[in-house]
């Protein structure tokens, strides 16, 4: 209020029962959430990733019609992953114009939440431009270090951002777990909130 708290800061007024006893201040500078979009941003609009993460915790907090799914992003570098890749069935989005692609737009989400359900990862220009969906990977990921318990997606989502300037996103089907991964690297892992019955056959 004095004008004393500037920049890229928060500021939370916390209180228990009727009175306000706790003020928080949290400088978003420090959110590692944050410090992996600027680290990303050398190669990707940080538009496109941010939208894809708020797509992706969308997908792991909802999964699919109250069903959980999990999926893959990669996006940028598209070239050399393309190289890296081949279709598991036909291209979904092949022949669709720009603006349906556009991943950066809301309502085209649904869409991409019903590929989601196929197997393959989706493959995203650094335009936030989905040129194929339902991809395989041709990567080998056996020597990426990723934390045990976790499959083949997030190992084969590793392996090609080591092999390729392209940043991975994944959402794991078992918990909705959203992990950013760079250079072969686990970036961030961020917990969606789960609102989809896991239980389900």
């Amino acid at each position: 209020a004095d004008g004393k708290i500037k920049g890229d800061l928060i500021v939370g007024i916390v209180g228990v029962g009727v009175a306000a006893d706790s003020i928080i201040i949290y400088n978003v500078k420090e959110s590692p959430v944050i410090q992996s979009l600027k680290e990303s941003a050398e190669r990707v609009d940080p538009n496109v990733i941010r939208a894809v993460l708020r797509l992706a915790m969308d997908i792991g907090r909802k999964g699919r019609e109250g069903r959980p799914i999990g999926t893959v992003f990669v996006i940028g570098d598209t070239a050399e992953v393309m190289k890296k890749s081949h279709q598991l069935i036909l291209n979904p989005y092949h022949g669709y114009n720009g603006s349906e692609r556009d991943i950066t737009k809301v309502e085209n989400w649904e869409t991409v939440k019903a590929f989601a359900m196929q197997d393959g990862a989706f493959i995203v220009d650094e335009k936030g431009t989905i040129q194929s969906a339902c991809a395989y990977l041709d990567v080998d990921a056996k020597s990426v270090q990723v934390q045990k318990g976790l499959g083949a997606r997030h190992a084969a989502a590793a392996a090609i951002s080591r092999d390729t300037r392209a940043i991975s996103i994944t959402v794991s089907q078992s918990g909705g777990t959203v992990r950013i991964y760079k250079d072969g690297a686990r970036l961030i892992e961020i917990e969606s909130g789960i609102e989809a019955n896991r239980h389900n056959p």
